[in-house]
């Protein structure tokens, strides 16, 4: 398995190439010929070598325009469709983070209480022994796990048979955060703490699955049929292989020209949501609604507003900052949304608050730090201007 994609490194990647190109961020590339979108965006993922795309824009509560691009199978000539299955990276964090802010408003637990309270394993940063991990501070990247690549590689498991390590989400938790566990590094699986200094963790995406487990007595994945996608009617959702129709997810490929095995990963409340568009725009529009989707609610109001509260960008969550992630400017419109990025994976979410207009972008094909990356950003540009987000 090839090496899991930061954003950090997408962004850094980006910087270096804008310098040493010139390139401008505006948004001359989207309105550019060809006006009409679908040849847009398949000139584009030609250039990308993205293998295969799903877009669609949300409305009034609907997708209202959607458009497929590519295969999800190359080899096999499988074309991606309104029923395609996408592996949708650290989107999948959003669900986590409902799941979570749903516990807390039934009181299960408080944002701010020690981990440990709830949990029944002691965890504390060797680096900071004396602050205790909060609830909160996994939501919002601040609770000092900090992500050993060498071990999050080396723990995928490929089509749910064949494990290079047989984990389960709590066998993860002793092996990396406990004292004389297979993966405990106190150099290199925490940071020191800084006031409000916030890095990016999957880590703590995973533990948090792992709380929900503890206190619910329930298996995350279970928790989320049960509580998120059967009240959403998102069908066609799972966060395990088996639990999806495998006949209609798409293929990774890494680089646009490697076709990797399907994959998961016992860390996978943190990225390992396989969905379809449609499945998702139900989700993105509770969300866009404070909570509620048609007649169903899964978050209130108050909730939702909590976890887009962030001035510095990631939120609990949700990142609003999102875009700025690919260096565009948002002429001072709050967007919120996520970005998810994987071997093999390169999708996006994002919405206006205000207008409650939103867009979802899933490709089985990941970026890179060269012209591919470039023309990713012009599509994403058109998806803004398509969108009307910005109104």
């Amino acid at each position: 398995m090839k090496n899991k994609i930061t954003f950090k490194q997408i962004k850094i990647g980006i910087v270096i190439l804008i310098v040493l190109s010139g390139y401008l961020s505006t948004f001359q590339y989207a309105y550019s010929n060809p006006k009409d979108l679908n040849m847009f965006i398949a000139k584009k993922t030609e250039k990308a070598l993205t293998v295969g795309m799903s877009v669609a824009f949300i409305e009034d509560d609907q997708i209202v325009k959607r458009g497929n691009y590519g295969y999800a199978d190359k080899e096999d000539g499988i074309h991606v469709d309104d029923k395609t299955i996408f592996q949708i990276g650290s989107i999948s964090k959003t669900i986590t983070a409902t799941a979570i802010m749903q516990l807390y408003e039934q009181g299960i637990i408080d944002l701010d209480t020690d981990i440990n309270a709830y949990l029944d394993i002691d965890i504390v940063n060797p680096k900071s022994p004396d602050v205790p991990i909060t609830i909160r501070s996994l939501l919002n990247h601040t609770s000092g796990l900090k992500d050993n690549m060498e071990v999050l590689h080396g723990v995928y498991s490929y089509n749910d048979t064949e494990r290079k390590v047989p984990l389960t989400l709590r066998d993860f938790q002793l092996a990396y955060l406990l004292p004389n566990g297979e993966f405990y590094d106190e150099d290199i699986n925490f940071y020191k703490l800084e006031q409000g200094k916030k890095e990016y963790s999957n880590v703590a995406y995973a533990l948090l699955g792992y709380l929900v487990e503890v206190v619910t007595e329930t298996p995350f994945n279970e928790y989320c049929n049960a509580s998120i996608f059967q009240p959403l009617s998102m069908d066609d959702t799972g966060w395990f292989l088996s639990e999806v129709d495998t006949n209609r997810l798409t293929y990774p490929y890494f680089k646009g020209k490697e076709k990797l095995p399907h994959y998961s990963s016992p860390t996978y409340p943190d990225g390992m949501l396989k969905t379809t568009v449609e499945d998702y725009s139900k989700f993105l529009t509770a969300t866009m609604n404070k909570g509620m989707y048609e007649d169903v609610r899964i978050l209130q109001e108050s909730s939702v507003n909590a976890m887009l509260n962030s001035s510095d960008g990631l939120g609990l969550g949700w990142d609003t900052k999102v875009l700025e992630e690919f260096l565009i400017n948002t002429k001072g419109v709050k967007i919120v949304g996520h970005a998810g990025g994987d071997p093999g994976v390169f999708c996006l979410t994002f919405y206006n608050p205000l207008n409650k207009k939103g867009v979802i972008m899933f490709s089985n094909t990941d970026t890179a730090f060269n012209l591919r990356m470039l023309n990713s950003i012009d599509i994403i540009k058109r998806l803004i201007v398509e969108s009307g987000v910005y109104e």
